[in-house]
């Protein structure tokens, strides 16, 4: 299964190219801030992606608090945290703060 995201409803998933991340960018306005709920932590630079980066540039003007249901992927660890471990990531003015 691999990672989604979702905004106000609408569900986000790779399409083999892309990550669900970059697809959900390509598809929502870039200004206001967004709620997002993802089933794993934002990749970190792995296979040519970085949707950590991508979240840090898009919240250049806005805020994107990101809640993370699950360690799909297993990428709590690139994040500072344990594996298995859920949280939230609030990305603002291109900085990352995690709750």
């Amino acid at each position: 299964m691999p990672i989604s995201v979702t905004v106000k409803g609408k569900t986000y998933e790779s399409d083999g190219h892309y990550h669900a991340e970059e697809v959900m960018f390509a598809s929502v306005k870039r200004q206001g801030n967004l709620e997002v709920e993802m089933n794993g932590w934002p990749c970190t630079g792995e296979r040519h992606h970085n949707c950590h980066q991508l979240f840090l540039d898009q919240s250049s003007t806005r805020t994107i608090t990101v809640t993370i249901t699950d360690d799909h992927a297993g990428y709590a660890a690139n994040h500072g945290r344990k594996f298995g471990e859920k949280g939230t990531i609030t990305y603002a003015n291109g900085v990352a703060t995690y709750g």
